[in-house]
Formats: C-alpha cells, structure tokens, sequence
C-alpha cells in the first residue's frame, strides 16, 4: 500500500508490476535491491533547508508542498499594481487621427506590454495634455492610490500649469487631506 509503514524486520518493497501469485505464493523473476521503493521519513526536505525561496510565485505545485510541510498559512506580497500617466501636448492616443505636429504615444503601449509580461497589473491612464485638468487621474484616483506611478513625459518650465497639477497629484497620493487638485 502506497504511503503505508513497513512490516517490522522489512527493508525493501517490491510493487504489485512487478510480483506475480502462483499457488499461494508471491514470484518475483529479478533481483530486488535492497532499500528499493522505500522512502525514509524527512528525506525529502533536509531540516534546515528553504523549500520556496523568498519572491518565487506560489503555484499549486508549492502548495502542495507548504501541505506536505504541514505548513498552511504562509506570508505572501502581491506584485505591485502600476498605473501609467503620459503627458504633453504633441502627444496623442493611438486610437486618435494623426494631425500635423502630433505623435503617436507609443512608449506607455510598449511599457504596459513588457509590465504585462512580468505578471503585474496596470492602469493605462492614457495621455493629459499640458495645462489640461487630468482627466484620466481624476477618474481613477481612489484606484491609484494603491499602485506605483509611472509618468512618462517632460514638464518645460514655461508650462506652469502642467507642472503644478503633477506636483499636486503627486502630494496627493502621499498626503491626501492636505492637497486639493485643480
């Protein structure tokens, strides 16, 4: 029986594949080295030893082995959660005709991708053109304050407006009640 102790005195045990019965008695047609299909209780995991590395996904295979550990409740961290903000005038969605002087965003599309990739969800906030109200960052603000902030884009000095609604943004997400957004 699988799993089963050993009858005292036994030190191998040959598998039903490869026994056979005749007349009462049990017929195996090759030598059994000794030890066979015996497995020693902690041989599996030296004491000691890390099982699951810090970081490594827990899947059902380490499940499994948490179980077989009698370990059932471990500390885990969820990967981070990120939301992309992309800013400038010249910029334009990739959904939107292309007008003269205007560029495709093209960098927060390859960035979600690759962020993809590793297993981490994000939020696409789209493009905020220069001195424009955030839109984007206004709708999801109780959403962004749990994910990590990507911005891609530049604020030129001459474009106060612009700057001074990332600033606030920004002190918003680290002290919400002292900072009201444009």
């Amino acid at each position: 029986m699988t799993g089963a102790p050993l009858l005292p005195g036994a030190d191998t045990v040959v598998i039903l594949e490869e026994a056979r019965r005749r007349d009462g008695c049990l017929i195996v047609d090759h030598p059994v080295p000794k030890g066979r299909h015996i497995r020693r209780q902690g041989e599996d995991v030296e004491r000691g030893r890390t099982v699951i590395p810090v970081g490594k996904r827990i899947r059902p295979a380490e499940v499994a082995l948490l179980a077989s550990l009698g370990i059932f409740r471990v500390k885990i961290f969820r990967p981070p959660r990120v939301a992309i903000l992309v800013t400038g005038n010249e910029l334009i969605g990739a959904d939107q005709p292309l007008k003269s002087g205007a560029i495709r965003d093209s960098n927060s599309w390859a960035l979600e991708g690759y962020l993809s990739l590793m297993g981490l969800p994000v939020l696409n906030c789209g493009v905020v053109p220069d001195g424009e109200r955030p839109l984007p960052v206004l709708q999801h603000l109780e959403e962004l304050r749990k994910r990590l902030w990507v911005g891609l884009g530049a604020v030129v000095l001459g474009t106060t407006a612009s700057f001074a609604w990332v600033g606030r943004i920004l002190a918003w997400l680290k002290k919400p009640a002292e900072v009201a957004l444009p």
